[in-house]
C-alpha cells in the first residue's frame, strides 16, 4: 500500500507537532480498530501495545519502504514512529526543516543536536517533541536516518519519553561551537559540523 512521498510524510510530522494535534500520525486510522481494520501488525498486550505496519512511499522517484508505528496505552495513543529503508541521509532532512522555517535567523533554533560519545550515533529533537535518530552506517559516508518518533501529549506518565530518553543517554552538542578535536571521532560529524556551519554563515550574509 501506497501513502504520501516520504517528505511530505516529514512536513506532516513537524506540522502536526507545531500545532499541537493529539495524534501525529493519522496513517491508518484514528484508533486502534482503525489499525486492526487496516492491517496493522498488533505487538503486546491489551494495556501496552505497539501497531506496526510496512507501507510504500516515493523520494527522488525511488521507491522506499516505510514502517509505520502506533503506540497505544489501552486506547490512548502515546506516540508514533518511522522507519525508513533504504535509509535517508540526515542532511536531507534538516534541509527540509530549514526550508520549512525559513522565517527564522538562526537556524539551530529549535534544533537540539546530541550524540554518543563515539560521534557514531545521535538524535536531533526538533520542537523539543520530535527525535530524529542517526548513525554513521559506513565508515566514509554521512548520518543516515533510523527513526523518527514522537513524545506522547495523551497520558503524563510518558509525556516526555522519547526526548527524555536522548536527554538522558547522550551528551548536548551545539554544532556551531563543535571543537575541532571532536571531528577526528568520525567523518560524518566532521561533515554534519562542515555543513552546519556553512549554513550559519550563509544566513549572515
Amino acid at each position: 500500500m501506497s501513502i504520501m512521498p516520504f517528505l511530505d510524510l516529514f512536513r506532516l510530522y513537524i506540522r502536526n507537532a507545531s500545532s499541537h494535534q493529539t495524534t501525529i500520525l493519522n496513517i491508518g486510522g484514528k484508533n486502534r480498530s482503525d489499525l486492526k481494520i487496516s492491517g496493522f501488525d498488533n505487538i503486546g498486550d491489551s494495556d501496552f501495545c505497539l501497531y506496526e505496519k510496512i507501507f510504500l512511499t516515493s523520494y527522488k522517484e525511488k521507491c522506499l519502504e516505510v514502517l509505520v508505528k502506533r503506540y497505544f496505552v489501552s486506547e490512548i495513543e502515546i506516540g508514533s514512529g518511522i522507519e525508513v529503508e533504504p535509509k535517508i541521509r540526515l542532511k536531507t532532512l534538516l534541509k527540509e526543516y530549514l526550508s520549512i522555517n525559513r522565517q527564522i535567523c538562526n537556524p539551530e533554533r529549535g534544533l537540539e543536536f546530541y550524540f554518543w560519545d563515539d560521534m557514531i550515533d545521535g538524535a536531533v529533537i526538533i520542537n523539543s517533541f520530535i527525535v530524529v535518530r542517526f548513525s554513521q552506517i559506513n565508515k566514509r559516508g554521512g548520518y543516515k536516518v533510523l527513526t523518527i518518533e514522537t513524545n506522547s501529549r495523551c497520558s503524563e506518565l510518558v509525556e516526555s519519553i522519547a526526548t527524555d530518553t536522548v536527554k538522558s543517554t547522550m551528551t548536548n552538542l551545539k554544532l556551531m561551537y563543535a571543537e575541532k578535536g571532536k571531528c577526528r571521532a568520525t567523518i560524518a560529524f566532521y561533515k554534519l559540523i562542515k555543513w552546519w556551519n556553512d549554513k550559519l554563515n550563509s544566513t549572515q550574509h
